[in-house]
Protein backbone atom coordinates (compact mmCIF):
# COMPACT_ATOMS: atom_id res chain seq x y z
CA UNK A 1 0.00 0.00 0.00
CA UNK A 2 1.19 3.61 -0.80
CA UNK A 3 0.28 6.82 0.93
CA UNK A 4 -0.10 9.77 -1.34
CA UNK A 5 0.89 13.36 -1.84
CA UNK A 6 -1.68 15.70 -2.44
CA UNK A 7 -2.11 19.54 -3.86
CA UNK A 8 -5.85 20.87 -3.24
CA UNK A 9 -6.33 24.18 -3.84
CA UNK A 10 -9.61 26.66 -3.49
CA UNK A 11 -9.71 24.23 -0.18
CA UNK A 12 -12.26 25.69 1.74
CA UNK A 13 -12.73 23.31 5.16
CA UNK A 14 -10.63 20.83 3.13
CA UNK A 15 -13.60 18.46 1.74
CA UNK A 16 -11.18 17.00 0.15
CA UNK A 17 -9.08 15.07 2.27
CA UNK A 18 -12.27 14.40 4.66
CA UNK A 19 -13.19 12.95 1.52
CA UNK A 20 -9.66 10.46 0.49
CA UNK A 21 -10.33 9.55 4.06
CA UNK A 22 -13.64 8.13 3.54
CA UNK A 23 -12.94 6.73 0.53
CA UNK A 24 -9.51 4.70 2.70
CA UNK A 25 -7.32 6.57 0.89
CA UNK A 26 -3.86 6.75 2.28
CA UNK A 27 -2.08 10.05 2.43
CA UNK A 28 1.01 11.27 3.08
CA UNK A 29 1.01 15.11 2.90
CA UNK A 30 -2.00 17.19 2.17
CA UNK A 31 -0.72 20.58 1.12
CA UNK A 32 -4.07 23.03 1.25
CA UNK A 33 -4.04 26.26 -0.65
CA UNK A 34 -6.95 28.67 1.00
CA UNK A 35 -7.31 32.35 2.12
CA UNK A 36 -10.78 32.54 3.78
CA UNK A 37 -9.76 32.46 7.72
CA UNK A 38 -13.31 30.40 8.49
CA UNK A 39 -12.20 27.64 6.15
CA UNK A 40 -8.86 27.33 7.29
CA UNK A 41 -10.17 27.41 10.92
CA UNK A 42 -12.73 24.56 10.42
CA UNK A 43 -9.55 22.34 8.14
CA UNK A 44 -7.40 22.53 11.10
CA UNK A 45 -9.21 22.28 13.84
CA UNK A 46 -10.31 18.66 12.06
CA UNK A 47 -7.25 18.25 10.23
CA UNK A 48 -4.34 19.36 11.58
CA UNK A 49 -1.90 17.32 9.55
CA UNK A 50 -2.19 19.80 6.74
CA UNK A 51 0.08 21.79 5.10
CA UNK A 52 -1.27 25.19 4.65
CA UNK A 53 0.34 27.08 1.89
CA UNK A 54 -1.63 30.37 1.27
CA UNK A 55 -2.97 32.29 -2.15
CA UNK A 56 -3.07 29.98 -5.08
CA UNK A 57 -1.69 32.87 -7.41
CA UNK A 58 1.09 33.08 -5.09
CA UNK A 59 1.92 29.03 -5.54
CA UNK A 60 4.45 28.14 -8.36
CA UNK A 61 5.83 24.56 -8.87
CA UNK A 62 9.15 24.13 -11.06
CA UNK A 63 12.25 21.42 -11.23
CA UNK A 64 9.82 19.31 -8.54
CA UNK A 65 10.19 22.26 -5.84
CA UNK A 66 6.85 24.03 -5.20
CA UNK A 67 7.36 27.45 -3.95
CA UNK A 68 4.15 28.98 -1.67
CA UNK A 69 3.84 31.84 1.02
CA UNK A 70 4.54 29.67 4.01
CA UNK A 71 7.65 27.98 2.15
CA UNK A 72 9.47 25.98 0.07
CA UNK A 73 8.60 22.23 -0.80
CA UNK A 74 10.45 19.27 -2.56
CA UNK A 75 7.96 17.31 -4.26
CA UNK A 76 9.34 14.99 -7.26
CA UNK A 77 6.10 13.56 -7.40
CA UNK A 78 2.50 14.74 -6.42
CA UNK A 79 -0.13 11.70 -7.06
CA UNK A 80 -2.83 14.48 -7.06
CA UNK A 81 -4.28 17.84 -7.97
CA UNK A 82 -7.72 18.87 -7.08
CA UNK A 83 -9.71 21.75 -6.41
CA UNK A 84 -13.05 23.38 -6.96
CA UNK A 85 -12.50 27.04 -8.83
CA UNK A 86 -14.35 29.83 -7.67
CA UNK A 87 -18.54 29.39 -9.35
CA UNK A 88 -20.00 33.06 -8.85
CA UNK A 89 -19.41 34.05 -12.36
CA UNK A 90 -21.26 30.47 -13.56
CA UNK A 91 -23.85 29.90 -11.48
CA UNK A 92 -27.50 30.96 -12.20
CA UNK A 93 -27.64 32.71 -8.52
CA UNK A 94 -25.63 35.47 -10.17
CA UNK A 95 -27.74 37.84 -12.68
CA UNK A 96 -24.85 38.85 -14.76
CA UNK A 97 -22.68 35.48 -15.48
CA UNK A 98 -19.77 36.55 -16.81
CA UNK A 99 -18.12 33.21 -16.76
CA UNK A 100 -14.10 32.85 -16.92
CA UNK A 101 -14.06 36.64 -18.07
CA UNK A 102 -15.97 37.25 -14.27
CA UNK A 103 -12.76 38.48 -11.38
CA UNK A 104 -13.72 35.43 -9.36
CA UNK A 105 -14.38 32.09 -12.00
CA UNK A 106 -11.09 33.88 -13.85
CA UNK A 107 -9.73 32.05 -11.28
CA UNK A 108 -10.16 28.95 -12.92
CA UNK A 109 -6.84 30.13 -15.01
CA UNK A 110 -4.65 29.69 -12.00
CA UNK A 111 -5.95 26.25 -11.09
CA UNK A 112 -5.34 25.43 -14.43
CA UNK A 113 -1.88 27.16 -14.48
CA UNK A 114 -0.78 25.00 -11.34
CA UNK A 115 -2.30 21.96 -12.62
CA UNK A 116 -0.27 22.04 -15.82
CA UNK A 117 2.97 22.80 -14.14
CA UNK A 118 2.61 20.18 -11.10
CA UNK A 119 1.19 17.59 -13.67
CA UNK A 120 0.05 15.13 -10.61
CA UNK A 121 -1.07 11.43 -11.93
CA UNK A 122 -4.69 12.35 -10.77
CA UNK A 123 -6.54 15.61 -10.91
CA UNK A 124 -10.06 16.92 -10.75
CA UNK A 125 -11.55 20.27 -11.15
CA UNK A 126 -15.37 21.05 -9.74
CA UNK A 127 -17.39 23.36 -10.68
CA UNK A 128 -21.62 24.45 -10.56
CA UNK A 129 -24.34 24.20 -13.92
CA UNK A 130 -23.30 26.72 -16.44
CA UNK A 131 -24.63 28.46 -19.61
CA UNK A 132 -23.88 25.96 -22.41
CA UNK A 133 -20.89 28.46 -24.08
CA UNK A 134 -19.51 28.69 -20.92
CA UNK A 135 -19.68 24.72 -20.69
CA UNK A 136 -18.40 24.36 -23.90
CA UNK A 137 -14.96 26.82 -23.26
CA UNK A 138 -14.05 25.27 -20.21
CA UNK A 139 -14.37 21.69 -21.73
CA UNK A 140 -11.89 23.36 -24.80
CA UNK A 141 -9.40 24.79 -22.16
CA UNK A 142 -9.55 21.41 -19.90
CA UNK A 143 -9.41 19.00 -23.13
CA UNK A 144 -12.31 16.69 -22.04
CA UNK A 145 -16.26 16.28 -20.85
CA UNK A 146 -17.37 16.63 -17.41
CA UNK A 147 -19.17 14.00 -15.63
CA UNK A 148 -22.68 15.54 -13.82
CA UNK A 149 -23.48 14.42 -10.61
CA UNK A 150 -26.42 15.43 -8.33
CA UNK A 151 -25.45 14.90 -4.71
CA UNK A 152 -28.89 14.64 -4.18
CA UNK A 153 -28.39 10.73 -4.67
CA UNK A 154 -25.97 10.28 -1.61
CA UNK A 155 -27.46 12.79 0.54
CA UNK A 156 -31.11 14.90 1.15
CA UNK A 157 -29.43 17.99 -0.87
CA UNK A 158 -30.24 18.87 -4.26
CA UNK A 159 -26.74 19.72 -5.30
CA UNK A 160 -25.77 19.22 -9.22
CA UNK A 161 -22.05 20.19 -10.07
CA UNK A 162 -19.94 19.17 -12.83
CA UNK A 163 -16.47 17.39 -12.27
CA UNK A 164 -13.63 17.41 -14.87
CA UNK A 165 -11.40 14.70 -14.12
CA UNK A 166 -8.88 11.92 -15.65
CA UNK A 167 -9.52 9.24 -12.78
CA UNK A 168 -11.09 6.25 -13.83
CA UNK A 169 -9.81 7.75 -17.34
CA UNK A 170 -12.37 10.31 -16.87
CA UNK A 171 -15.59 7.92 -16.64
CA UNK A 172 -17.45 8.35 -13.03
CA UNK A 173 -20.64 6.30 -12.66
CA UNK A 174 -23.64 8.21 -10.94
CA UNK A 175 -23.31 6.78 -7.15
CA UNK A 176 -25.86 4.48 -5.64
CA UNK A 177 -29.26 6.42 -4.62
CA UNK A 178 -29.42 6.27 -0.67
CA UNK A 179 -32.90 6.97 -0.75
CA UNK A 180 -32.32 9.89 1.90
CA UNK A 181 -34.81 12.32 2.45
CA UNK A 182 -34.66 15.93 3.79
CA UNK A 183 -36.76 15.14 6.50
CA UNK A 184 -34.67 11.77 7.43
CA UNK A 185 -32.11 14.46 8.38
CA UNK A 186 -33.81 17.09 10.65
CA UNK A 187 -33.10 16.75 14.23
CA UNK A 188 -36.55 18.11 14.39
CA UNK A 189 -39.71 19.92 12.45
CA UNK A 190 -41.07 19.28 9.31
CA UNK A 191 -40.33 20.29 5.13
CA UNK A 192 -42.56 19.94 2.30
CA UNK A 193 -39.60 19.56 0.29
CA UNK A 194 -38.24 16.18 -0.62
CA UNK A 195 -34.84 17.59 -0.66
CA UNK A 196 -33.24 20.45 0.46
CA UNK A 197 -32.37 23.47 -1.93
CA UNK A 198 -28.83 23.93 -2.81
CA UNK A 199 -26.41 25.29 -0.07
CA UNK A 200 -24.71 28.12 -0.93
CA UNK A 201 -22.47 30.30 0.71
CA UNK A 202 -25.53 33.07 0.66
CA UNK A 203 -26.98 31.12 3.54
CA UNK A 204 -24.27 32.72 6.13
CA UNK A 205 -26.86 35.83 5.61
CA UNK A 206 -30.35 34.47 6.29
CA UNK A 207 -33.29 36.47 6.46
CA UNK A 208 -34.49 37.91 10.31
CA UNK A 209 -38.58 37.85 10.20
CA UNK A 210 -40.48 35.10 9.63
CA UNK A 211 -42.50 36.78 6.99
CA UNK A 212 -39.46 37.40 5.09
CA UNK A 213 -38.09 34.09 5.52
CA UNK A 214 -41.86 32.53 4.26
CA UNK A 215 -41.61 35.09 1.07
CA UNK A 216 -37.95 33.46 0.07
CA UNK A 217 -39.00 29.94 0.91
CA UNK A 218 -40.92 29.37 -2.75
CA UNK A 219 -37.74 29.83 -4.75
CA UNK A 220 -34.67 30.07 -2.89
CA UNK A 221 -34.34 28.37 0.73
CA UNK A 222 -35.06 25.87 2.81
CA UNK A 223 -37.33 26.69 5.67
CA UNK A 224 -38.37 24.09 8.70
CA UNK A 225 -41.74 24.30 10.15
CA UNK A 226 -42.86 22.70 13.35
CA UNK A 227 -44.84 20.16 12.13
CA UNK A 228 -46.94 19.41 8.50
CA UNK A 229 -49.88 21.03 9.79
CA UNK A 230 -47.95 24.33 11.02
CA UNK A 231 -46.75 24.51 7.21
CA UNK A 232 -50.18 23.97 6.00
CA UNK A 233 -51.00 26.90 8.03
CA UNK A 234 -48.17 29.33 6.58
CA UNK A 235 -49.15 27.88 3.41
CA UNK A 236 -52.72 29.17 3.35
CA UNK A 237 -52.42 32.69 5.13
CA UNK A 238 -49.80 33.59 3.08
CA UNK A 239 -52.01 32.18 -0.08
CA UNK A 240 -55.27 34.22 1.18
CA UNK A 241 -53.72 37.38 2.68
CA UNK A 242 -50.54 38.29 2.04
CA UNK A 243 -50.76 37.79 -1.61
CA UNK A 244 -54.01 39.43 -1.54
CA UNK A 245 -52.67 42.43 0.21
CA UNK A 246 -49.56 42.82 -2.35
CA UNK A 247 -51.56 42.22 -5.47
CA UNK A 248 -54.21 44.80 -4.17
CA UNK A 249 -52.58 47.60 -2.26
CA UNK A 250 -49.11 47.41 -4.64
CA UNK A 251 -50.60 46.75 -8.20
CA UNK A 252 -47.72 48.37 -9.70
CA UNK A 253 -45.27 46.29 -7.58
CA UNK A 254 -43.57 42.98 -7.78
CA UNK A 255 -43.82 40.97 -4.09
CA UNK A 256 -39.76 40.99 -4.34
CA UNK A 257 -39.90 44.51 -4.52
CA UNK A 258 -42.29 45.28 -1.50
CA UNK A 259 -40.40 45.60 1.82
CA UNK A 260 -42.72 43.03 4.04
CA UNK A 261 -42.39 45.02 7.04
CA UNK A 262 -45.12 47.39 5.57
CA UNK A 263 -47.64 45.18 5.95
CA UNK A 264 -46.92 44.23 9.67
CA UNK A 265 -49.48 46.41 11.03
CA UNK A 266 -51.69 45.64 8.67
CA UNK A 267 -51.58 41.58 9.04
CA UNK A 268 -51.52 39.11 12.21
CA UNK A 269 -48.55 37.25 11.49
CA UNK A 270 -48.24 35.46 14.62
CA UNK A 271 -48.85 31.78 12.30
CA UNK A 272 -44.90 32.15 11.06
CA UNK A 273 -43.62 32.10 14.47
CA UNK A 274 -41.62 29.05 14.96
CA UNK A 275 -40.18 28.54 11.30
CA UNK A 276 -36.75 28.07 10.96
CA UNK A 277 -33.74 27.75 9.37
CA UNK A 278 -31.85 24.70 9.04
CA UNK A 279 -29.66 24.25 12.03
CA UNK A 280 -26.02 23.57 12.11
CA UNK A 281 -26.36 19.82 12.29
CA UNK A 282 -28.49 19.62 9.36
CA UNK A 283 -26.09 21.71 7.24
CA UNK A 284 -23.53 19.40 8.03
CA UNK A 285 -25.34 16.27 7.75
CA UNK A 286 -26.54 18.08 4.29
CA UNK A 287 -23.07 18.19 2.97
CA UNK A 288 -22.70 14.63 4.38
CA UNK A 289 -19.68 15.93 7.00
CA UNK A 290 -19.03 14.62 10.21
CA UNK A 291 -21.50 16.08 12.67
CA UNK A 292 -19.56 18.70 14.47
CA UNK A 293 -17.30 19.24 11.85
CA UNK A 294 -17.59 22.69 11.95
CA UNK A 295 -17.94 23.10 16.06
CA UNK A 296 -15.27 26.03 15.54
CA UNK A 297 -17.66 28.36 14.24
CA UNK A 298 -20.74 29.81 15.22
CA UNK A 299 -23.87 28.57 12.89
CA UNK A 300 -23.66 31.52 9.89
CA UNK A 301 -20.03 31.28 9.13
CA UNK A 302 -20.75 27.18 8.90
CA UNK A 303 -23.48 27.94 6.48
CA UNK A 304 -20.78 29.90 4.69
CA UNK A 305 -17.89 27.77 4.85
CA UNK A 306 -20.55 24.59 4.43
CA UNK A 307 -22.49 26.52 1.00
CA UNK A 308 -19.01 26.83 -0.44
CA UNK A 309 -17.58 23.67 -0.18
CA UNK A 310 -18.01 19.76 -1.19
CA UNK A 311 -20.12 17.10 -0.46
CA UNK A 312 -18.19 14.76 0.78
CA UNK A 313 -20.12 11.44 0.22
CA UNK A 314 -20.39 12.26 -3.67
CA UNK A 315 -15.95 13.41 -3.76
CA UNK A 316 -15.65 10.61 -1.67
CA UNK A 317 -17.13 8.24 -4.62
CA UNK A 318 -14.98 9.94 -7.38
CA UNK A 319 -11.88 9.18 -5.17
CA UNK A 320 -13.29 5.51 -4.66
CA UNK A 321 -11.36 4.79 -8.75
CA UNK A 322 -8.24 5.84 -7.76
CA UNK A 323 -5.92 2.71 -7.69
CA UNK A 324 -6.27 0.00 -5.51
CA UNK A 325 -2.80 0.49 -4.49
CA UNK A 326 -3.52 3.86 -2.62
CA UNK A 327 -6.21 2.10 -0.42
CA UNK A 328 -6.31 0.33 3.18
CA UNK A 329 -8.71 -2.11 1.93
Amino acid sequence: MERITVVSVFDGKSGGLESLKRANILIDKYFSSEIKEDGITVALCNHPEIIQIGDITKCKYKSNMLYTEQGNYYLPNVNLFIGGSPCQDFSQANIHREGLSGTKSSLFFEWLRLKNEINANFWLLENVRMKPEHLKEVNSLMGCEPTKINSRLVSAQNRERYYWTNINNGTIPPPKDTMVSLNDILTTGYCPLEKSRCLMEGDSRPSTTPIKMYHRFHKFTTLIFKDKQHYLNCKEHYKTNFTNYIDNKFKNFSAKEIDISIVNNDLDLTVYDGIRYLNQTELERLQTLPEGYTKSLTRNKAAGVIGDGWNIETIAHIFSFLPSEWKTT
